[in-house]
């Protein structure tokens, strides 16, 4: 699955995308920033409902593909400020984690 991929799908808002279109590694789901830090791989999508500049952070250092804040979670202007400056995408989903994921799921299998 490609980001594209990810991206034209109705469910997800784009906050800001910093235009490439990697391929997608693997999701991982975690609100626990140190989790993630360990976790996540370049490419790869995190979704946590935690809305904070420190997620930010760890998706720049990790290279993640893009970050997804679940659960209808409202993001403030200064994220979206940061995002953009750091050129990290950043997606919301109205739907908690384990759907948001399930639907990412879902596309993928439709890729293949």
């Amino acid at each position: 699955m490609k980001m594209s991929d990810l991206l034209e799908n109705s469910n997800f808002k784009i906050n800001y995308y910093n235009g490439t279109n990697s391929i997608i590694n693997k999701i991982i789901c975690s609100d626990l920033h140190g989790y993630a830090l360990s976790k996540l791989n370049e490419n790869d999508i995190w979704i946590t409902i935690v809305s904070h500049i420190n997620t930010l952070a760890v998706a720049a250092q990790k290279k993640a593909a893009c970050i997804i804040i679940a659960d209808k979670i409202e993001l403030s202007d200064d994220i979206l400020k940061i995002a953009e400056e750091h050129k990290i995408t950043i997606l919301t989903s109205p739907y908690p984690v384990y759907e948001t994921a399930i639907i990412i799921h879902k596309i993928e299998e439709e890729k293949q």
